[in-house]
Protein backbone atom coordinates (compact mmCIF):
# COMPACT_ATOMS: atom_id res chain seq x y z
CA UNK A 1 0.00 0.00 0.00
CA UNK A 2 1.29 3.66 -0.90
CA UNK A 3 1.72 5.94 1.99
CA UNK A 4 -0.83 8.22 -0.21
CA UNK A 5 -3.77 5.28 0.45
CA UNK A 6 -2.59 4.70 3.78
CA UNK A 7 -3.32 8.13 4.63
CA UNK A 8 -6.66 8.20 2.42
CA UNK A 9 -7.62 4.89 4.59
CA UNK A 10 -6.65 6.82 7.89
CA UNK A 11 -8.54 9.97 7.07
CA UNK A 12 -11.46 7.93 6.25
CA UNK A 13 -12.17 6.56 9.11
CA UNK A 14 -11.50 9.33 10.72
CA UNK A 15 -14.56 10.81 8.97
CA UNK A 16 -16.49 7.44 9.87
CA UNK A 17 -15.87 8.25 13.38
CA UNK A 18 -16.88 11.88 13.06
CA UNK A 19 -19.71 11.11 11.56
CA UNK A 20 -20.95 8.29 14.16
CA UNK A 21 -20.43 5.59 11.42
CA UNK A 22 -19.21 2.50 12.85
CA UNK A 23 -17.39 1.24 9.44
CA UNK A 24 -15.55 2.88 6.80
CA UNK A 25 -17.56 3.39 3.78
CA UNK A 26 -17.49 4.99 0.24
CA UNK A 27 -18.65 8.27 1.25
CA UNK A 28 -16.00 8.34 4.21
CA UNK A 29 -13.62 7.74 1.47
CA UNK A 30 -14.45 10.01 -1.09
CA UNK A 31 -14.47 12.78 1.70
CA UNK A 32 -10.70 11.53 2.16
CA UNK A 33 -10.05 11.97 -1.32
CA UNK A 34 -11.34 15.02 -1.64
CA UNK A 35 -8.64 15.93 0.68
CA UNK A 36 -6.30 15.59 -1.53
CA UNK A 37 -5.02 18.64 -3.16
CA UNK A 38 -2.50 17.56 -5.51
CA UNK A 39 -4.15 13.76 -6.19
CA UNK A 40 -5.46 12.70 -9.70
CA UNK A 41 -8.30 11.49 -7.87
CA UNK A 42 -8.61 15.00 -6.29
CA UNK A 43 -8.49 16.49 -9.63
CA UNK A 44 -11.07 13.79 -11.38
CA UNK A 45 -14.05 14.55 -8.49
CA UNK A 46 -13.62 18.00 -8.43
CA UNK A 47 -13.69 18.14 -12.28
CA UNK A 48 -16.85 16.28 -11.78
CA UNK A 49 -18.25 19.05 -9.03
CA UNK A 50 -18.26 16.87 -6.46
CA UNK A 51 -17.59 19.12 -3.48
CA UNK A 52 -16.73 17.66 0.01
CA UNK A 53 -19.30 19.91 2.08
CA UNK A 54 -22.17 18.22 -0.69
CA UNK A 55 -20.68 14.67 0.24
CA UNK A 56 -20.21 15.29 4.20
CA UNK A 57 -23.97 16.32 4.21
CA UNK A 58 -25.17 13.50 2.25
CA UNK A 59 -23.29 11.02 4.62
CA UNK A 60 -25.24 12.39 7.68
CA UNK A 61 -28.37 11.77 5.64
CA UNK A 62 -27.06 8.85 4.71
CA UNK A 63 -26.45 7.52 8.23
CA UNK A 64 -30.16 8.94 9.54
CA UNK A 65 -31.88 6.67 6.91
CA UNK A 66 -29.63 3.47 7.74
CA UNK A 67 -30.75 4.01 11.16
CA UNK A 68 -34.48 4.29 10.27
CA UNK A 69 -34.00 1.49 7.71
CA UNK A 70 -32.72 -1.00 10.19
CA UNK A 71 -35.22 0.08 13.08
CA UNK A 72 -37.56 -1.13 10.06
CA UNK A 73 -36.00 -4.04 9.46
CA UNK A 74 -35.41 -3.74 5.63
CA UNK A 75 -33.73 -5.70 3.34
CA UNK A 76 -29.66 -4.84 3.96
CA UNK A 77 -28.97 -4.94 -0.16
CA UNK A 78 -32.30 -3.26 -0.89
CA UNK A 79 -31.20 -0.30 1.08
CA UNK A 80 -27.76 -0.29 -0.04
CA UNK A 81 -29.32 -0.11 -3.75
CA UNK A 82 -31.68 2.62 -2.92
CA UNK A 83 -28.88 4.77 -1.52
CA UNK A 84 -26.50 4.32 -4.68
CA UNK A 85 -29.24 5.69 -6.58
CA UNK A 86 -30.40 8.42 -4.78
CA UNK A 87 -26.67 9.56 -4.41
CA UNK A 88 -26.22 9.28 -7.97
CA UNK A 89 -29.37 11.46 -8.56
CA UNK A 90 -27.91 13.53 -6.05
CA UNK A 91 -25.04 14.33 -7.36
CA UNK A 92 -26.38 14.65 -11.07
CA UNK A 93 -28.90 17.19 -9.75
CA UNK A 94 -25.68 18.95 -7.94
CA UNK A 95 -23.72 18.81 -11.20
CA UNK A 96 -26.81 20.14 -13.25
CA UNK A 97 -27.34 22.87 -10.59
CA UNK A 98 -23.36 24.11 -10.64
CA UNK A 99 -23.20 24.03 -14.81
CA UNK A 100 -26.30 26.30 -14.53
CA UNK A 101 -25.05 28.31 -12.25
CA UNK A 102 -21.68 28.97 -14.31
CA UNK A 103 -23.46 29.81 -17.83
Amino acid sequence: MTPEAKKVIERSLRHALQLGHPLIRTEHLLLAMLEETDSVTARVLKGYLIRQDIFTELAKETREKRLTELRERRDPIQVLRDEVRELRAEVERLRGKENGNQA
